[in-house]
């Protein structure tokens, strides 16, 4: 936190409700000097198989290791300035090179550009994904199963969310859907599978667990939700798959477009921040 303040990412975080997000760029300065590579893993998580192999996984010199996102297609990557054939990732799961990430001075990378450049709506993800282009090892995808996999199958997502250059193919996405190491059952149609009356496709397997923990027994959570959200899971129950997610799609964008015009205001109110920093540093 005493790192972050004043680098701008405590001033445009607060339109999203995950504020601290971003904090997981400063991961470097709360380790020991010791740790030389660390797994990062998002809370909404299920570790279902052994993931010890990621501290032997080849990085090939780059300083992060993540999956890639299942559901950004091009028009996605477009919006953030990426071609449609780089890869955008998922950040629920990075695998950090702590020596190459000090080493290449990413945090600072990221830091000015959100200064200098812009900001973007996910916090952290879009960073890692613009910033470190080309600097990102691809991790294979069970270490990080996102839950759209589950909820709407491979050839679903590819048929709604097309892929431009290197992507998994059907066997890797189908043997990790079998046999998950890291499954990320994110919150899906506005709820977590804690949520009062959910239809989280990954309620079941959240509860067995659950079971098992000293938290068996929980009561689930009220969850108020957005009317576009009641429509949303309304729709999800009655239409196929692919005709559900053509019509979430064109929801999202439009979602997106309100939170793309904040953060290009934020960003400018940023560089205006910035500018007469600097130039306050200059005449001191």
């Amino acid at each position: 936190h005493k790192k972050a303040a004043g680098t701008g990412f405590d001033k445009y975080n607060g339109f999203r409700k995950n504020k601290m997000s971003y904090l997981k760029m400063f991961v470097a300065d709360a380790v020991p000097e010791s740790v030389k590579r660390l797994l990062y893993i998002d809370c909404d998580t299920l570790v279902l198989g052994d993931i010890s192999a990621l501290m032997d996984v080849d990085m090939e010199g780059m300083p992060i290791g993540m999956v890639i996102s299942a559901m950004r297609g091009e028009r996605g990557k477009r919006t953030l300035g990426l071609d449609p054939s780089d890869p955008y990732f998922n950040s629920g799961v990075i695998l950090f090179d702590l020596d190459r990430w000090k080493e290449e001075e990413c945090l600072e990378k990221i830091i000015y550009h959100a200064k200098h450049v812009r900001i973007y709506p996910t916090v952290d993800q879009d960073f890692y994904s613009v910033v470190l282009k080309d600097r990102i090892v691809i991790l294979d995808v069970k270490y990080n199963l996102q839950l759209q996999y589950i909820a709407y199958g491979n050839e679903c997502i590819k048929k709604m969310y097309p892929k431009t250059g290197y992507y998994y193919d059907d066997a890797s996405v189908n043997a990790a859907i079998e046999k998950p190491a890291i499954l990320h059952f994110l919150r899906f149609l506005g709820q977590y599978p804690l949520d009062e009356n959910n239809i989280h496709p990954a309620k079941t397997l959240f509860y067995e667990y659950l079971d098992q923990s000293e938290f068996k027994g929980c009561s689930a959570k009220k969850c108020k939700l957005k009317t576009i959200m009641k429509i949303e899971r309304i729709l999800y129950r009655i239409l196929p798959h692919d005709t559900f997610l053509y019509f979430f799609k064109k929801a999202t964008r439009i979602r997106n477009k309100k939170d793309e015009k904040k953060c290009l205001e934020i960003s400018r109110q940023l560089r205006e921040i910035t500018a007469l920093n600097e130039a306050e540093n200059v005449t001191h």
